[in-house]
């Protein structure tokens, strides 16, 4: 069984956050790369005396948007100027003409659009974004940024993050400290779900020249079982949102974390 360490972890970060300006960040993301930024900059903005944190757009409830005091989206476009599979709704949603033009008037927002030039709708979604934000009335800390990933993506993100930060203490009237980059890196534990005669069994019938599909797993508890040198073997049922299923051979799993 794996579980994921949030929920211990939850009591101290919002007595740690208690009282500090709240920065969500959204995300549009289809390979990961927005993601990944959008959970960086949550972190960062702990390091930088704010309550930061990353929201998947898929499972956000869209009218909640005019209850937000400061928002940032990291939107990917996907293929032909498309959103991103989890960012559909929201789209969706926020280009409707069902949407007033004063419906977030207290919404103070920015922009990062990810993108590849060599596609022709290049950052188109984010661009749409940003437009259909001010088109509500929400009010624009900072220009757009752009991310081109056929060129230097990390640069052109750390340029605007640099902008972003300059901006958000100017906002609040805070005072901007070193930055720290903490990178995301999910954690989790490993333990046996079964009893240690269903374990004892399945090693016993283990056979060692079986076709086996493993678990790439950085820290690993002490639980789990090698098999070879990069692979490690895992009987139990995955307990943990975080983490998306990506192989199943047998009663073998494979997880990108």
């Amino acid at each position: 069984m794996i579980k994921g360490d949030k929920k211990g972890s939850a009591s101290a970060d919002s007595k740690e956050n208690e009282g500090k300006p709240l920065i969500t960040i959204f995300f549009g993301s289809q390979s990961g790369t927005a993601q990944t930024f959008a959970y960086e900059l949550a972190e960062e903005a702990k390091s930088q005396g704010f309550n930061g944190k990353a929201v998947d757009l898929e499972g956000y409830e869209n009218e909640e948007l005019a209850n937000e005091k400061f928002v940032v989206f990291l939107m990917a476009t996907f293929g032909e100027g498309e959103p991103t599979d989890n960012a559909v709704q929201f789209y969706e949603w926020i280009t409707s003409n069902d949407r007033q033009p004063n419906t977030l008037p207290s919404t103070t927002y920015s922009v990062f659009a990810l993108g590849n030039r060599q596609y022709e709708h290049f950052c188109a979604i984010g661009h749409k974004t940003d437009k259909r934000m001010e088109d509500l009335g929400g009010k624009r800390l900072l220009e757009i940024g752009e991310g081109d990933d056929d060129g230097s993506l990390d640069d052109d993100y750390s340029a605007w993050k640099s902008k972003f930060w300059e901006a958000t203490h100017a906002h609040f009237g805070t005072t901007a400290t070193a930055q720290v980059v903490k990178a995301f890196a999910p954690s989790f534990t490993l333990a046996w779900a079964g009893s240690a005669d269903s374990k004892a069994a399945d090693d016993e019938n283990e056979d060692p020249n079986a076709n086996r599909t493993g678990m790439y797993c950085a820290g690993a508890a002490a639980t789990t079982k090698f098999i070879s040198y990069k692979l490690l073997c895992c009987w139990y049922d995955v307990q943990n949102t975080n983490c998306k299923l990506i192989q199943n051979t047998n009663r073998r799993i494979a997880l990108n974390v």
